[in-house]
């Protein structure tokens, strides 16, 4: 019964924060894009924006261009209604491979030339957070500002949680600094918080990695793991507590390997989240 009212509890939490986090993105949308397309504009003439996708070593405007013109079409593009631009946003492409996408912005938003000829995709797979940030930021700032904003906050929540962290012990420094360090130097500040789909995250998830109140991850997980054993069948698991966490532990490193291979392959600025886990999970046993 205590296991059920915990899932209900949880549920409920879910859908009020979804339901928020809905009326956030509806709301963000302009009710007319003019302003954002104006902003579009301006940025290509003074050169904050580019046609190329993809800048090497960019740190004016960060490397992934592609990303940022996609959210630029998505809140300057036309729609039938607030909701519809908000939750199902049009992106135009020239093919379909989506390649050369910030030529395609240019074309459509800063030369407001026809659309003829490209392809209208609707972009739902999932709900853009990012794009509430961009056109609520985009209201009062150009887009040179709203980039260097980004970069800045960034900066701020690496020197927050460094100070955190370098208060805390030994193991929350090392944590700790190593983010700092492969953030500050290496990717993410210079050449990928510049762009609107990374730093609005970034700047959060780094604030999320200042240490919790003491033991209140560990009351969390505890919390957690008593609603999974309460309702798991017994013959599935380990006879004892202690195999249990074993092998609990033994499956959080396994996946924090397979995830750490995945983002130095694909995001290496992501790389740091799987770390600071493994260092989690081996630290007991060091």
């Amino acid at each position: 019964m205590k296991a059920s009212r915990s899932i209900l509890r949880a549920a409920v939490v879910v859908l009020v924060l979804n339901g928020l986090f809905l009326l956030l993105v509806v709301l963000a949308v302009p009710d007319e894009p003019s302003a954002t397309r104006a902003r579009v504009r301006a940025a290509f003439k003074t050169s904050d924006l580019a046609h190329e996708d993809y800048l090497l070593f960019d740190s004016r405007r960060g490397f992934f261009q592609y990303n940022d013109c996609n959210v630029l079409q998505m809140i300057a593009n036309a729609g039938s209604s607030r909701l519809e631009r908000a939750i199902s946003p049009v992106v135009y492409s020239a093919n379909g491979d989506w390649t050369d996408q910030c030529a395609v912005l240019d074309r459509a938003i800063a030369q407001d030339r026809a659309v003829d000829g490209l392809i209208e995709n609707r972009y739902s797979r999932y709900w853009h957070g990012y794009n509430a940030g961009v056109a609520t930021a985009l209201r009062w700032m150009e887009l040179r500002t709203l980039r260097r904003t980004l970069v800045a906050a960034v900066w701020l929540s690496l020197a927050t949680l460094t100070l955190l962290m370098f208060r805390s012990g030994a193991g929350s420094r090392r944590i700790g600094g190593g983010i700092a360090l492969a953030a500050g130097a290496f990717w993410a500040v210079p050449y990928f918080d510049p762009g609107f789909t990374f730093g609005f995250g970034d700047a959060a998830l780094l604030l999320g990695g200042v240490e919790a109140p003491e033991g209140w991850v560990g009351a969390c997980r505890e919390a957690f793991l008593d609603g999974y054993l309460a309702l798991a069948d017994e013959r599935l698991l380990p006879a004892s507590r202690t195999g249990f966490d074993r092998l609990l532990g033994l499956y959080e490193l396994e996946k924090l390997v397979y995830e750490l291979r995945y983002e130095t392959r694909n995001r290496p600025e992501w790389a740091t989240i799987p770390i600071v886990g493994m260092l989690r999970v081996l630290e007991p046993v060091s």
